[in-house]
């Protein structure tokens, strides 16, 4: 029964991803977790990249009025690149 459960757990995440799409000055970005997805929508000129000021590590897409976590699939050495380069075509 325990590795049923393991194997039905791990087949629900085994196609998780985050997917970043940027077109002009949108910024779409989806999550599929789990089998269900999530979409949100910014604007590249009024929304930033900070640190999660919880943890300070994880990166959070941030305008007035939401915050999305992200990059729940970045390694902790490629996080700080992986900002650095998301950043240039924020505030733009």
């Amino acid at each position: 029964l325990a590795v049923t459960i393991a194997l039905y757990v791990y087949t629900r995440h085994a196609l998780d991803y985050e997917k970043i799409t940027i077109s002009g000055k949108q910024l779409l970005f989806e999550r599929s977790w789990g089998g269900k997805i999530q979409q949100h929508e910014f604007n590249t000129v009024w929304t930033k990249l900070v640190h999660n000021e919880s943890t300070g590590k994880d990166l959070v897409l941030k305008t007035s009025t939401k915050e999305v976590p992200i990059g729940f699939f970045v390694g902790a050495n490629e996080r700080e690149r992986f900002g650095k380069e998301l950043e240039r075509y924020l505030g733009i």
